[in-house]
């Protein structure tokens, strides 16, 4: 399988002076490198009650939606903020069928009052996906800026790996780096594909990155075969990519 991970940016394109949104772009890219399945972070939607916009690349229009429509792929949105005509939060594209979805929500602590304005209400993602008639759990999440809240996050995904038997998939933007020991406990439980990347890990900004932020964790079930992060890019994040058995 080849397994995807990419902070979309909600689709504005990187170093756009008009912060131009082109989810075909986007689409384009994901077309390319022929992803099985994909995890999304900063993806907009909208709630149930309002009309989908004729324009896919309004700032409401269901984005996940979307890019599945314009990949062929089955998709779930996951938000984690919640307005009155808008959602913000995490996805999944999958070639697989996706059997089963939860949402884990990791509330923001707002405990330093210095950075305030970082703190952001955020989600876990879990999809079940029947994989040639094998079920795999692939979690997304997209984890804050302040330390107090990715520790909560950590705390939310390892007790729902801990739950959680048999196949895991875990990626996303973690918003720390491999030697922050936030992090500790999740490279005890999985594998990092970072470790089969040859080159350069860095995901983050995408045009001189300086920090690998970006990840994909695989359980012991699986063998990773190679991983990448490409040079080209199209949103603030490079994309991550793992070829996993």
């Amino acid at each position: 399988m080849k397994i995807m991970t990419f902070n979309i940016q909600h689709g504005v394109i990187f170093d756009d002076p008009e912060k131009r949104i082109d989810l075909a772009a986007f689409a384009n890219y994901i077309n390319e490198i022929k992803p099985d399945i994909v995890g999304l972070n900063e993806v907009r939607g909208i709630p149930e009650n309002i009309p989908e916009p004729e324009n896919i690349n309004e700032i409401n229009a269901p984005q996940a939606k979307t890019l599945a429509s314009l990949t062929n792929m089955n998709y779930y949105f996951a938000p984690a903020l919640y307005r009155d005509t808008w959602l913000y939060g995490n996805a999944i594209l999958s070639r697989f069928d996706i059997v089963k979805s939860e949402v884990f929500p990791i509330f923001s602590p707002k405990k330093d009052l210095r950075l305030y304005d970082r703190y952001e209400d955020r989600c876990l993602l879990k999809a079940t996906l029947s994989a040639e008639g094998e079920e795999i759990n692939v979690f997304v999440c997209h984890m804050g800026l302040c330390p107090d809240e990715c520790l909560g996050a950590v705390r939310i995904i390892c007790r729902e790996l801990d739950k959680t038997a048999g196949k895991k998939l875990l990626m996303g933007d973690f918003n720390a780096t491999p030697t922050d020991r936030l992090l500790s406990p999740i490279f005890k439980r999985m594998n990092d594909a970072a470790d089969k990347i040859s080159g350069s890990s860095l995901t983050f900004p995408s045009n001189l990155p300086r920090v690998k932020i970006d990840y994909i964790f695989a359980s012991k079930e699986f063998d990773i075969i190679s991983a990448e992060i490409p040079e080209i890019y199209v949103s603030d994040h490079r994309v991550h990519i793992a070829e996993i058995e």
